[in-house]
């Protein structure tokens, strides 16, 4: 039997901003894959942890009150969204537990 892997919901701020379909729970991949390339990049413009934590937080409470709103939000900006959180959370200004891991049946 093929394994279905995981689903990964995010909440910000007590909102369920998105869930994305991942093949394992291991955050560190999910980091690896997702948030150490936008912090590069920041880094390579010359961007502090300071100033790329402003960005996230920024564009994180764009989503968030497009989420609220009920408005439309591009597939490409949940991924930004994901890419940022990451990074929020890896910086310890997001709770490790304001997002799960579910394994699919």
């Amino acid at each position: 039997m093929k394994n279905k892997g995981y689903t990964l919901y995010l909440f910000y701020k007590d909102i369920q901003i998105g869930k994305y379909k991942m093949i394992g729970d291991d955050f560190n991949k999910l980091y690896k894959s997702f948030g150490e390339r936008i912090l590069r990049e920041g880094f390579m413009h010359g961007k502090s942890i300071k100033d790329q934590s402003k960005t996230y937080t920024l564009l994180c409470n764009t989503i968030y009150k497009q989420k609220i709103n009920s408005e439309k939000i591009k597939a490409s900006d949940y991924l930004l969204f994901l890419s940022c959180y990451i990074n929020l959370v890896k910086f310890n200004l997001i709770d490790y537990n304001d997002f799960i891991f579910l394994k699919n049946k």
